[in-house]
């Protein structure tokens, strides 16, 4: 693409963002869904991100304490909770997010690191051997692409799962919320727009979601064993039969 010198890249996602700024500092690149652009090194801030790269975030700062807000009303009693994460990834800043949300609900909190799909088995039995009694999901592609074989290792340890995009959901994990990804796509297009009409990226705010999907997987919760409570339900933007 820069060899072709297009006038922007598109990135989907945050690796391709970042694969695509490793290549080239002078042509723009619009995010559709990223992280912390900062940690990643893509921009100086979100305010003003001072390079090539800007677009949406997909992963709001409130994140995870909104995702232990839901376990909690969702569990009676939840005291302990398991954070899996990819170790290959910076999610260190996303660790401690959870970790103060965590802390400040008095909820016991055990990190878990797999670096493969193929130490997700060995990763759910440290989960079972921490007693957690839920896991969540760290917003990582890794766990997106291994979205159902998550969601069956859980069932299959009676342990329910919370991510962060609605497919999560529709694989199996017992809830997802997180933001509406149809709608930071269509949102990635005015960026685009904008800097085709002569707009600076470094000069593009980095805009977080606005738009929200709460799912709730009542299937899963049938094979876990789990009643919903009614008001759950109520707020819940779609329910899988």
């Amino acid at each position: 693409m820069v060899q072709a010198k297009v006038d922007i890249i598109f990135a989907s996602v945050q690796l391709a963002a970042a694969s695509a700024k490793r290549t080239t500092t002078k042509i723009p690149i619009v995010l559709a869904y990223g992280g912390d652009y900062v940690a990643g090194g893509l921009a100086k801030s979100l305010a003003h991100p001072g390079g090539n790269v800007t677009g949406l975030s997909g992963v709001h700062v409130d994140l995870a304490a909104k995702h232990l807000e839901i376990l909690k009303d969702t569990i009676a009693n939840l005291s302990a909770v398991a954070l899996l994460f990819n170790s290959t990834m910076n999610w260190r800043p996303y660790i401690s997010e959870v970790q103060n949300a965590a802390d400040s609900v008095g909820i016991s909190f055990h990190v878990v690191r797999v670096g493969s799909p193929d130490q997700l088995k060995e990763g759910f039995a440290e989960i079972a051997n921490s007693h957690a009694q839920a896991v969540l999901l760290t917003p990582d592609g890794m766990f997106w692409q291994q979205r159902m074989r998550i969601a069956d290792l859980a069932i299959a340890d009676g342990v329910p799962t919370i991510g962060w995009m609605g497919d999560i959901a529709d694989a199996g994990a017992l809830i997802s919320y997180g933001a509406d990804t149809p709608d930071l796509f269509r949102k990635a297009a005015t960026y685009i727009d904008k800097i085709l009409k002569g707009a600076s990226p470094a000069d593009l705010p980095i805009e977080q979601p606005t738009k929200f999907e709460f799912i709730i997987n009542l299937k899963t919760a049938k094979a876990l064993g789990l009643t919903i409570p009614p008001a759950l339900l109520i707020r819940a933007n779609k329910l899988i039969e």
